[in-house]
């Protein structure tokens, strides 16, 4: 394997390790900085309902009853209020 390939291999695991549990993430990190690699900070994980364009869909659908600023859908996103869950398709929706 070429030392990228390793390289990307471990910072994969090394935010596996974080998102799911930190307790084996010492010698990971140790690994790393034995071969020198710099190790940046990890986003959390994605919510699976804004997976591709899912999150542009939910803004919009925010937006359909008129304008709102961003720190109220923002708020809205955290809470759970604003969701793809939210979007399935209802009797109201096919009334518009």
């Amino acid at each position: 394997m070429q030392d990228k390939s390793i390289d990307g291999a471990l910072l994969a695991l090394r935010k596996q390790i974080i998102r799911d549990d930190a307790q084996r993430l010492m010698y990971v990190e140790a690994v790393l900085a034995l071969r020198g690699v710099h190790t940046p900070a990890v986003l959390p994980a994605k919510r699976k309902d804004v997976a591709g364009k899912g999150m542009s869909v939910i803004i919009l659908e925010a937006l359909n009853d008129g304008p709102l600023h961003m720190r109220s859908i923002v708020p809205m996103l955290r809470l759970g209020v604003l969701s793809w869950n939210t979007l399935l398709p209802t009797d109201e929706h096919h009334l518009r």
